[in-house]
């Protein structure tokens, strides 16, 4: 679900699940938008419980996390802020096996729609790649949120996502499996392509808003052939 004011539905969507919900966030995010999803949700009877993320996600952080939500018992996880924040969610999820609900904060990679999740050494070194037994079930994309997040970190989701048309296209070149040990489909490369037009059309435009708090409406006829 994506466009300006989209956080208002976080409550209706956390009643589906339950009365209980394990909150992942950082202490930053939260106190920009902790009031806000604590009211949302109280409002359909859902509980929450915050789980804090501090710095790169260990091993030993992902075990506390996973330990302070066990005797939380919730119904889903829902897992606010960026990339960090929303992998820790993930490892939520997967350990309490619930569904998962993101909300990203910043759009600078693609961990809101993921199942996978990184960890990271005690020298910030990358230690493992993890996975979910499947993708979060709820995106919630509030573009409103998103454009005031900082420009660099747009920025850095540009770059991020022009590179999937040729990391797709190089792994289909030279016979190279993706995440489920299969070959990539051809419908990987069209969507790979056509998400590198909508950033040649829109990307400039988008970057300049970033920051600003005020999204703008795409231009006109990028989806035409």
């Amino acid at each position: 679900m994506q466009g300006p004011g989209a956080l208002e539905s976080l409550g209706d969507y956390a009643a589906l699940f339950g009365p209980r919900a394990a909150l992942v966030i950082d202490r930053h995010v939260h106190g920009m938008l902790g009031p806000k999803i604590e009211s949302l949700c109280a409002s359909r009877q859902v509980g929450l419980t915050p789980l804090f993320v501090e710095g790169d996600l260990t091993p030993d952080q992902v075990q506390s996390l996973r330990s302070q939500a066990a005797r939380a018992a919730p119904d889903m996880v829902i897992a606010v802020g960026g990339g960090k924040a929303l992998d820790a969610g993930k490892a939520v999820a997967k350990s309490v096996h619930r569904h998962l609900l993101t909300v990203p904060t910043v759009a600078s990679n693609d961990a809101p729609t993921s199942k996978n999740y990184v960890l990271y050494d005690a020298h910030h070194q990358l230690l493992a790649v993890e996975h979910m037994l499947f993708n979060p079930t709820i995106v919630l994309v509030d573009t409103a949120v998103i454009a005031t997040a900082p420009a660099h970190f747009f920025r850095a989701g540009l770059g991020d996502a022009v590179s999937k048309k040729f990391e797709a296209g190089q792994c289909a070149r030279n016979g190279g499996l993706n995440m489920y040990d299969a070959a990539p489909p051809l419908t990987a490369q069209c969507i790979a392509d056509g998400c590198l037009r909508v950033l040649l059309a829109d990307g400039a435009a988008a970057l300049d808003a970033a920051g600003t708090g005020g999204p703008r409406p795409p231009s006109s006829g990028w989806w035409k052939p």
